[in-house]
Formats: structure tokens, sequence, C-alpha cells
């Protein structure tokens, strides 16, 4: 969360892909604010609110595909905390 003393924070605004499915999420911050299944949803809806954010607050948006996670029971949130860890890596 942004406080005052925060003036010079950036907002880390990500688009995942997923590859075969074509799932996509929405991470801020390393938070998931929304996904979607293109079977299901409306994938090209979370790209608009992505690319709506970004220009909103200024800030890139990150576009990123990645496979699709082998296990079974993967979550969006897994998919969050893995970027996170690559980011400080780097």
């Amino acid at each position: 969360m942004l406080n005052e003393t925060d003036s010079n924070a950036t907002t880390a605004i990500k688009l995942v892909k997923l590859a075969p499915s074509g799932d996509v999420g929405l991470i801020v911050n390393d938070h998931v604010v929304m996904t979607a299944e293109p079977a299901l949803d409306d994938a090209d809806h979370v790209e608009q609110v992505a690319e709506n954010l970004a220009v909103a607050l200024g800030e890139p948006l990150m576009r990123i595909e990645r496979p699709e996670p082998e296990a079974e029971d993967w979550t969006w949130e897994g998919i969050a905390e893995d970027l996170a860890v690559e980011a400080a890596q780097t």
C-alpha cells in the first residue's frame, strides 16, 4: 500500500498470458487483480483493463508470456509469487 512517504514508488502492472491455454491474468504490485479463461470469459477484457490502468497511472505495462504450469492445482497467486521471486533475482 502506498502512503505519502512512497512518493517515488512505482506500480508494477503485469499482464500475464499462459500458453497454450490463453488464460490471462492482471497482476499489480504482486497481487492478482483479475483473470480470465478464454473458454469461459472475455480474455480481451482483462487486457483492456490492464492497458487502461497503465495509462491512468502513467506506468508501463509489462506483457509476460509463460507456459501454463504443469501442476493441475496451479493458482494465479502462485504465478504472482513466482514472478516476484524472479524479479527479485534480477
